[in-house]
């Protein structure tokens, strides 16, 4: 219970920090439009490497080493890029998609919670399913990338 409740806590933090973090800088007035943009895609190009680095060394807060992490990403930043990219695609595509689906839906029957309700569910769902294949492709690079896995291992 402890490994589960502590990996899911640690997970949940490295994700409020890396999506919260920019808007409240924002918001708060700290950084620019520009800065906020770029800030917004560091979550897509980090966390993927984050939790593989989590999940691997066993390390509940491994992710939040950043130099590990970075130093990890850049050992194959070809490959790792296609997964970033991947990923980043795909869940954007998804957002667009439900976006255009939910509109034309409301538009034609009207709202109802039963609607958002099911829309919800199937876009969390699909969201859910483009993380475990993220996931199967980063446990993918680094089974065949020797230099990921020597870095990981040799912590």
């Amino acid at each position: 219970l402890q490994t589960v409740l502590g990996a899911g806590m640690a997970t949940l933090f490295i994700v409020a920090l890396l999506f919260v973090f920019p808007v409240y800088l924002f918001i708060a007035q700290y950084i620019g439009v520009v800065t906020f943009t770029v800030l917004s895609f560091l979550p897509y190009i980090y966390w993927p490497m984050a939790f593989t680095v989590q999940g691997i060394t066993g390390d509940i807060v491994a992710g939040l080493d950043v130099v590990l992490v970075f130093r990890t990403m850049l050992r194959a930043p070809v490959k790792y890029f296609v997964v970033v990219a991947l990923g980043f695609g795909l869940t954007v595509a998804l957002s667009i998609a439900v976006g255009v689906i939910s509109g034309m839906l409301i538009a034609t029957v009207g709202p109802s919670r039963s609607l958002v309700f099911g829309l919800t569910f199937v876009f969390f769902g699909t969201v859910t399913y483009l993380q475990g294949v993220i996931g199967y492709a980063m446990g993918r690079l680094v089974a065949t990338e020797d230099k990921l896995a020597n870095a990981l291992v040799r912590r």
